[in-house]
């Protein structure tokens, strides 16, 4: 069992093409993922777990391209609901790639904001 995780630093903008109450949006970016945590593990039948080391050739620091389609509903003036589906593709997460793979995340964000 691997376990790999990320600190996400996103920097991007959002571009809306509606500003109606449904609106949709374009939201390309970058990211800067810092690696927090790279964990190996060998696991028995039982469930028992060993710490067996971490992977050697991971960068700790990485970007990845953002880019986002944007759904928005304006419940009044203050408040919206998000929907947001979003492509990531990592850019340089390995530093001895020999066979040049380049992992891609598909994920959805979803969340409410409020306007001040």
């Amino acid at each position: 069992e691997q376990n790999i995780s990320y600190i996400e630093v996103p920097v991007g903008f959002q571009y809306r093409f509606i500003n109606k109450r449904v609106s949709f949006s374009v939201n390309p970016g970058l990211s800067l993922l810092i690696l927090s945590n790279n964990e190996i593990y060998a696991t028995a039948a039982s469930g028992q777990s060993i710490f067996v080391g971490r992977e050697t050739n991971l960068n700790g620091l990485s970007l990845a391209f953002n880019f986002g389609l944007g759904g928005h509903y304006n419940i009044n003036e203050k408040w919206r609901l998000n929907v947001e589906p979003v492509f990531r593709y990592q850019l340089n997460p390995y530093a001895n790639n020999l066979s040049n793979f380049r992992p891609y995340y598909i994920g959805a964000q979803f969340g409410m904001s409020y306007k001040f």
